[in-house]
């Protein structure tokens, strides 16, 4: 049996033309102590076959086929089944640069303070790469901090996939099925249980945009999911004094989740999402004293009240637009 280090977790559905590429990325790395875990979230194409072909040549390889539930169902059965001292997901459409995982992983095993380590990402349209961010090589020690770097997504991003974690970090941990926003939803817990975030320059990960990709057709309940993501963010960040200043933007990213949903379905109820918003929204002074916030957007919403301004808003929005067309 390989000496398994590092658990990969892979959700797998209906991805016959990308799963090859992704399984091949990590074959070829240069560091070799880890584990595959594919769930095969009951695709009703060939991908569930390429998985079990994968495990019959490598017995680091695991698969599950398993009925749909959706991303978070996948890898909660995944999280079930790692052996590794240290845990990463791979989308099953993406795929990394060969050395990510060598890299990455000597940072981690020499340095036994970091709990979760973030490498760099691009984002591929078609064959073209394109927003290649890169990491400035720091340590983000202490709740306080790693809240403050997070919440808005960077310079810690909120997905997980260009992440290695250790292990407990995900002790009593697991996604929230049938919802699709499950990696903003875990920054809460995240930031609760890690005492240092490294973020690395090295290795890359490879995000493939797909126009019928989950994560690019933001329905009206991603944006509601959403919202409630950042409303979980919200009351928790309402709670370090050291953010004070950080209050009103994160209060406006919320609100704006809330308003866009309203866009989407503009017939949807949201009087209880409303009320929420309202016994929330930040007095005058805050916001009026903010950096990086949209004053007069806020300032008309507290005027009129979240409910009048969440009805009127997405006619504002048609009336401006069309005004300039």
């Amino acid at each position: 049996m390989p000496n398994i280090v590092l658990s990969i977790i892979i959700p797998v559905y209906n991805v016959e033309q990308y799963i090859n590429q992704c399984i091949d990325s990590i074959l070829i790395q240069t560091y070799h102590d880890y584990e595959i875990i594919l769930i095969d979230d009951g695709s009703t194409d060939s991908s569930g076959k390429i998985c079990d072909t994968y495990a019959q040549k490598d017995n680091r390889i695991k698969v599950v086929h398993k009925i749909n539930g959706g991303v978070s169902s996948a890898r909660n059965i995944g999280l079930q089944m790692i052996k590794g001292k240290y845990l990463t997901f791979i989308d099953p459409d993406d795929f990394i640069n060969i050395d990510t995982y060598e890299e990455n992983m000597n940072i981690m095993i020499n340095n036994s303070e970091i709990d979760i380590l973030q490498y760099p990402f691009c984002k591929l349209h078609s064959t073209e790469y394109v927003e290649t961010p890169t990491n400035s090589c720091q340590y983000i020690k202490g709740t306080e901090a790693i809240f403050s770097n997070w919440w808005s997504g960077s310079p810690i991003h909120y997905s997980i996939w260009n992440k290695i974690f250790k292990k407990e970090i995900f002790n009593h941990i697991t996604f929230l099925e049938g919802h699709v926003s499950e990696d903003t939803r875990l920054l809460v817990d995240f930031c609760k249980k890690a005492k240092t975030v490294y973020l690395s320059d090295k290795g890359l990960y490879y995000y493939r945009i797909r126009e019928s990709s989950l994560t690019s057709n933001y329905t009206f309940d991603k944006h509601l999911d959403l919202f409630y993501a950042h409303l979980s963010i919200y009351t928790e960040l309402i709670k370090f004094p050291i953010l004070t200043s950080q209050q009103v933007p994160a209060f406006e990213r919320m609100f704006r989740r809330l308003v866009q949903a309203k866009q989407s379905n503009i017939t949807a109820d949201l009087a209880k999402e409303s009320k929420q918003i309202n016994n929330l929204f930040p007095a005058w002074k805050d916001i009026f004293r903010a950096q990086g916030s949209s004053k007069l957007w806020l300032s008309t919403a507290k005027i009129l009240g979240t409910k009048i301004f969440i009805e009127l808003y997405p006619h504002y929005s048609k009336f401006k637009i069309s005004k300039s067309v």
